[in-house]
């Protein structure tokens, strides 16, 4: 369902001015956000479009819905649930449509939560809008790793789906949630105009839907991953030495086995290279 292979490795830029971003190494913890944080205005604005629906379809996008969020519920539960959310709502209506988009975007600030990557670390623009304008770091994380230790968490608030590619598109489509099919949160999710083309985004997604009464704080958003999962690190070239030797020290420190990189411009050209090895202090 999704338009781009998961590579072997994604990379993370961080900024080691960000609290968050500086618990990755010292403490092995991902901070999952909200998307009203994010720099794009449009970042999981997109909803589906429900219509085109008929009220059959409408009905049974409700039903699923009711029975995920609702899992010990029985039939005559479901059914009456169903036909109180029907009888609250006109799908058709433009107004009623503008209220439920509303509702599901705030939905997604308070229950949902986005881990970025990509799939390149020589990116330049990249290295300056989030790591701190060549200054702070870009991690190399495993994705088969990842995966298999998010399924061996113990989540108590909701789940951590799958590795997803972001799909970057030249307008704004119209999501039709029974073609999608149980795909159409994701893709919602990781849909971006074509200008953020450059950012080769994956995104690690959570969704904190078993307590509907609670809105996701910091802690509920922080997980920890096995230090396995990471798996090198690339050192900005305008970092400060001070900054190199606070970081060396930490990895040193927590036993990492990673590979290290310094990252340096090319003088014949636009690009950025990567050099192995420990930085020279």
């Amino acid at each position: 369902m999704f338009n781009r292979d998961i590579p072997d490795y994604i990379y993370k830029y961080i900024s080691w001015d960000n609290k968050f971003h500086k618990r990755i190494l010292t403490h092995s913890e991902l901070y999952f956000s909200q998307p009203k944080s994010f720099n794009d205005p449009f970042d999981c604005l997109i909803e589906p479009d429900y219509s085109t629906l008929n009220d059959e379809q409408v009905k049974n996008r409700i039903k699923y819905h009711v029975k995920r969020d609702n899992p010990s519920a029985n039939r005559k539960e479901v059914r009456r649930l169903v036909k109180k959310v029907m009888s609250e709502k006109n799908w058709k209506d433009e107004e009623n449509i503008e209220r439920s988009n509303q509702w599901s975007y705030k939905y997604k600030n308070e229950k949902l939560g986005i881990n970025c990557f990509s799939g390149n670390y020589q990116e330049i623009l990249m290295w300056s809008y989030y790591a701190c304008g060549h200054r702070g770091l870009c991690l190399k994380f495993s994705t088969k790793e990842l995966e298999s230790n998010f399924k061996t968490l113990q989540i108590s608030e909701g789940k951590i789906h799958e590795i997803i590619p972001v799909e970057y598109v030249p307008e704004i489509p119209k999501i039709n949630p029974i073609v999608e099919g149980n795909y159409y949160v994701p893709k919602i999710l990781s849909l971006k105009s074509n200008l953020w083309k450059h950012e080769d985004e994956y995104r690690i997604l959570f969704h904190g839907y078993k307590n509907q009464d609670k809105t996701l704080d910091k802690d509920d958003r922080v997980y920890k991953f096995t230090s396995s999962v990471l798996k090198g690190v690339y050192f900005g070239y305008y970092m400060e030495e001070d900054v190199k030797k606070k970081i060396l020290t930490i990895l040193k420190n927590r036993n990492f086995d990673l590979e290290l990189y310094n990252v340096m411009v090319n003088k014949e050209k636009f690009e950025l290279l990567v050099e192995p090895g420990a930085p020279t202090l």
